[in-house]
């Protein structure tokens, strides 16, 4: 019995971990600036997003943004919905991360965005496109 277990959180790790190494073949991708564009815009309809002069980020990789980020995407979406949008497009934009989803080109469909604050990992916005 504890092989079983051993083995399959071994799996599993290895497909969470394997799944931020993925690259953008025939994937539909946004683009850092689009990315930009979009925290701009998130930061500006929240109030709370200033930066205090001592700001230091909890949310210091890529890897740590989307371990934040997944739990909550398929909570809202499902997790189905969310895996299939894999690999994300992920940036750090001006002490805030943009997760974006990605699809097969020539699909049809939207995916999500959220940008959450690096600081202190609030989610500042999330939208999923149709």
């Amino acid at each position: 019995m504890k092989l079983i277990a051993t083995v399959a959180i071994s799996f599993l790790m290895t497909v969470s971990f394997s799944s931020c190494g993925q690259g953008f073949k025939n994937r539909v991708v946004l683009g850092e600036q689009s990315a930009k564009e979009q925290v701009r815009l998130a930061i500006l309809a929240d109030k709370n997003s200033v930066k205090p002069p001592y700001y230091k980020a909890l949310l210091t990789s890529k890897e740590v943004a989307i371990a934040v980020a997944e739990p909550m995407l398929f909570n809202i979406y499902g997790r189905d919905n969310i895996v299939r949008q894999r690999p994300y497009e992920v940036y750090l934009v001006d002490g805030f991360w943009y997760i974006a989803g990605t699809l097969p080109k020539d699909s049809l469909g939207g995916t999500f965005e959220m940008v959450i604050d690096a600081s202190n990992s609030r989610v500042v916005d999330v939208t999923h496109g149709k």
